[in-house]
């Protein structure tokens, strides 16, 4: 019977530990390249498991025309702490975003690194906070 059990709390525990390495997984990014987005900020969504910054960026020879990247951060506490909060990101604010870009180029989205906005760099994993 105890045999049975330590299978089933394997399993069990297996089960519960995919779907977090799954999650953290970056396969879906080019982790040696990175990209420089420059736009405006459309939307921001401050919710766990990570904040996603969405910006409509001019395409490069075609005057006018904007295709809207999505950006993935770090959780919310981790952005709060590096200075990055909702009065510094805002729809409408013009920035700067550095990402590893996806694999699909077609998707249109990154893993963010840092983000300029009205001169002041904030990257992933820094505290600007003096």
């Amino acid at each position: 019977m105890l045999r049975k059990s330590g299978l089933a709390t394997t399993i069990a525990l297996i089960a519960l530990v995919s779907p977090a390495w799954a999650h953290h997984s970056h396969q879906v990014y080019e982790d040696e390249k990175t990209i420089t987005a420059e736009g405006v900020i459309t939307t921001v969504r401050w919710a766990n498991p990570h904040v996603y910054i969405t910006m409509d960026v001019p395409v490069d020879g075609e005057k006018g025309k904007t295709e809207s990247w999505t950006f993935e951060l770090a959780p919310v506490a981790s952005v709060l702490a590096s200075g990055v909060t909702p009065q510094v990101v805002k729809a409408g604010n013009p920035a700067k975003i550095i990402a590893h870009p996806a694999k699909d180029a077609a998707k249109h989205t990154g893993l963010f690194l840092g983000i300029e906005i009205n001169g002041h760099v904030y990257a992933r994993g820094t505290s600007t906070r003096e």
